[in-house]
C-alpha cells in the first residue's frame, strides 16, 4: 500500500515537471550572415512551433552593438524599451503597455542631448510635449490632444528669441512668425501640421513680400510676391505646389525682368529676359524646363550659354569678359560641374565646383603666372524663408514647407565681409568750385570695392574765398578756418555707370569770425574784431559715385547729400563793446 502510494505521488511529480519544462521559453538567436558571425537579434519563444515571442528581445547593429532592446509578452512589446544609435548613445525610450506607446517618452540626438520628451497614450500624442535643439536650448513647446497641437505653441531661434508663435484649437491654429527683432515675417493659417488659407509673408521693415493661398500644404491659385521697396517683383499661378500658365517678373523699378511660360513646375516654350533698362538680359526656348539659353550683355555681346535640363544647367557652358574673349568654362551634370575660369589673357584664374548656380567647397585661386594665390569657401547671404514645424505623427520626425521659394539678397552684414581678390583704392578727391560758396575741400578715402570706404574729409573755409580781410570793406563780416571729417560709406553693388552709397561722419569745426571798424581814434585805419566758433557734429549722408567700374582705377565723380547735427560753442571777446558785438548778431549762435 505504501509502495503504490509513493509511486503515485512520483508520478506527479513527473508529470508536474514535464509541464513545466514544457512552458519554458525557447532562444532564437538569428544573424546577419550565413557564417553567423554577426549576430542580428535575439529573443524567446514560449513555443518554437507557433513562434509567439516570450521574454526579453535584443536587436543588434552589424557592427555588434545594440539597436533596440525590450520585452515580449504573449507577442506582444512590453514595459520599458530603449532603442541606440551605432555609437551606443540612447536614441529614445519609453513604456510600452498592450502593445501601445504609454507614458513619458524622450528622444535624443547623436550627441546624448535630449530632442524631444513628452507623454504617449495609446501611441497618441497628449499633453506638454517639448523641442529642443541640438545645443540644449528649447525650440518648441506646447500641448497635444488626441496627437494634435491644441492651445498656445511658442517656437524659439536657436539662441532662444521667440521665433513664432500658434494658437491652436485640435490641429487647426492661426501661426505667425517673427525675425529676431520681433518683427513679422509670416502669417497664415495651419489644419494638421499643413499650411491651408491666405499666407502673407513680410519683410523685416513691415512691407509685404509675398502672399497667395495653401491648400492642404499646397500652393494654390495666384501667388505675388513684391520687392522691399513695395513693387511687385514676380506673379503667377500654381496648381498643387507647381507654377503653371503664365508667369512675369519685375525688376525694383518696375520694368520687366523676365516672363514665360510655366507649365508643371518648369518652364515652357521661349522666354526673355530683361536688364532694369529694358535692355535684353538672356533669351531661351525651353520644352519641359530644357533647352539652350543665352545671356547677354547691355552691349548686346554674349556673356553666357549653355544648355538647361528639366531646369538645371547640363552639358558644357561657357562664359565670356565683355570683349568676347573666354571668362571660364563649366561642364555640369544635373546642375553640378566644376568651373575653370581664366584671366582676360586666357592664363588660369580660378577653379572649383558650382551646384544650383551657387559655387560650393573650396576654390582655388592662382596668380597670372600660374601660381597658387590662395583657397576660400563661397558665403551666399540669399534667404528662402522656410516654415519648419513638427508632424504629428506616430513616429516623431520633422517636415519643412518653403513659402514661398523666392530668394533675395540680405543688405545687412555683406559691408563687412572681405572677398577674395576684391579691388582696393586710394581715392583722393576735391572740388575746386565750392570756393565759390567759401571752402575748398580734399578728400582721402581707401575704398573695398562695392563694399565700404572710409575717408578723412578736410576743408579750408575762407569767405570770401578771394578777398584777404584786409580787403573786407568796414562793418561786412567775414570767416576763416577749417573742418575735419571722419567718414564710413556702405557701397551697394556697381550698376551700370554708377555705386549708390550711404553714409555717417564725426566732424569737427573750427571758425573766426571777423569785421573790421573804422579806428576813431587814426582816421584812415581800421580795426578788426572777431569771434571764435566750434562745433562737434555727427552727420548721415547719401550719395552716388559716378564711375564706370568699381574694379579699376580712373576718375569718378561723387554727388551726395546730407545733414548734421551737434554742439556749438560761440565766444566773443569779453572787452567788446555792445555796439561791436551788435554786428555779430546775425550769426547763428544757438549751442545746437
Amino acid at each position: 500500500m505504501l509502495l503504490k502510494r509513493v509511486g503515485t505521488i512520483a508520478f506527479v511529480l513527473l508529470a508536474l515537471l514535464s509541464s513545466k519544462l514544457a512552458a519554458q521559453s525557447v532562444e532564437v538567436r538569428k544573424y546577419f550572415d550565413l557564417e553567423k558571425l554577426h549576430i542580428k537579434e535575439i529573443y524567446y519563444v514560449a513555443d518554437s512551433t507557433q513562434g509567439k515571442l516570450e521574454g526579453p528581445y535584443t536587436s543588434y547593429y552589424y557592427s555588434g552593438g545594440i539597436e533596440s532592446e525590450g520585452s515580449y509578452e504573449d507577442n506582444r512589446p512590453v514595459d520599458i524599451w530603449r532603442y541606440y544609435f551605432e555609437n551606443g548613445k540612447l536614441k529614445m525610450s519609453g513604456a510600452i503597455l498592450n502593445g501601445q506607446s504609454e507614458g513619458r517618452w524622450e528622444y535624443f540626438f547623436e550627441n546624448g542631448k535630449m530632442r524631444m520628451a513628452g507623454t504617449l497614450r495609446d501611441n497618441a500624442r497628449q499633453g506638454e510635449w517639448l523641442f529642443y535643439f541640438e545645443n540644449g536650448e528649447v525650440k518648441s513647446k506646447g500641448n497635444f490632444i488626441d496627437n494634435l497641437p491644441h492651445g498656445i505653441w511658442n517656437y524659439f531661434y536657436e539662441d532662444g528669441t521667440l521665433k513664432a508663435q500658434a494658437f491652436y484649437t485640435q490641429g487647426r491654429g492661426k501661426y505667425k512668425e517673427f525675425y529676431h527683432s520681433g518683427k513679422v515675417k509670416a502669417e497664415g493659417l495651419n489644419v494638421e501640421s499643413r499650411s491651408d488659407s491666405t499666407w502673407t509673408f513680410y519683410y523685416e521693415s513691415g512691407k509685404m513680400k509675398a502672399r497667395g493661398d495653401y491648400i492642404d500644404g499646397q500652393k494654390e491659385g495666384i501667388w505675388k510676391y513684391y520687392h522691399p521697396n513695395g513693387s511687385l517683383s514676380a506673379q503667377g499661378n500654381y496648381a498643387d505646389g507647381e507654377k503653371v500658365g503664365s508667369w512675369e517678373y519685375f525688376h525694383e523699378n518696375g520694368k520687366l525682368a523676365s516672363v514665360g511660360i510655366e507649365k508643371e513646375g518648369q518652364k515652357e516654350g521661349y522666354w526673355k529676359l530683361y536688364y532694369d533698362t529694358g535692355e535684353l538680359f538672356g533669351e531661351g526656348d525651353y520644352e519641359q524646363g530644357s533647352g539652350q539659353y543665352k545671356e547677354y550683355y547691355e552691349n548686346g555681346k554674349i556673356k553666357t550659354e549653355g544648355q538647361f535640363k528639366k531646369g538645371a544647367r547640363h552639358g558644357k557652358w561657357y562664359y565670356y569678359y565683355e570683349d568676347g574673349s573666354l571668362e571660364g568654362f563649366c561642364l555640369f551634370e544635373n546642375g553640378s560641374g566644376k568651373y575653370t575660369g581664366y584671366y582676360d589673357d586666357g592664363s588660369l584664374k580660378m577653379e572649383g565646383n558650382i551646384k544650383n548656380e551657387k559655387k560650393v567647397g573650396r576654390w582655388k585661386l592662382f596668380n597670372k603666372d600660374g601660381s597658387l594665390a590662395g583657397y576660400y569657401n563661397p558665403i551666399y547671404e540669399d534667404e528662402a524663408p522656410v516654415f519648419k514645424v513638427e508632424t504629428l505623427s506616430k513616429e516623431p520626425e520633422r517636415r519643412e514647407y518653403d513659402k514661398p521659394e523666392f530668394l533675395f539678397r540680405s543688405k545687412q552684414i555683406r559691408y563687412f565681409t572681405p572677398r577674395v581678390n576684391e579691388y582696393r583704392a586710394v581715392i583722393l578727391g576735391t572740388n575746386p568750385a565750392m570756393s565759390l560758396l567759401g571752402s575748398l575741400p580734399v578728400g582721402l578715402e581707401y575704398y573695398y570695392q562695392e563694399r565700404l570706404g572710409y575717408e578723412l574729409y578736410f576743408q579750408y573755409l575762407q569767405s570770401p574765398f578771394y578777398k584777404s580781410g584786409k580787403r573786407v570793406a568796414a562793418g561786412e563780416l567775414y570767416r576763416q578756418g577749417f573742418s575735419l571729417a571722419l567718414r564710413q560709406k556702405f557701397y551697394e553693388e556697381h550698376r551700370r555707370f554708377s555705386m549708390f552709397y550711404f553714409g555717417h561722419q564725426l566732424s569737427y569745426t573750427n571758425l573766426s569770425h571777423y569785421v573790421n571798424q573804422a579806428d576813431p581814434n587814426n582816421t584812415g585805419s581800421l580795426l578788426t574784431y572777431s569771434t571764435r566758433e566750434s562745433r562737434m557734429e555727427y552727420g548721415i549722408f547719401v550719395g552716388s559715385r559716378i564711375i564706370r567700374d568699381a574694379g579699376s582705377g580712373g576718375l569718378t565723380l561723387d554727388l551726395f547729400a546730407g545733414g548734421t547735427v551737434g554742439y556749438r560753442d560761440f565766444r566773443k571777446e569779453a572787452s567788446m563793446s555792445p555796439a561791436i558785438s551788435a554786428l555779430f548778431d546775425d550769426l547763428h549762435q544757438d549751442p545746437v
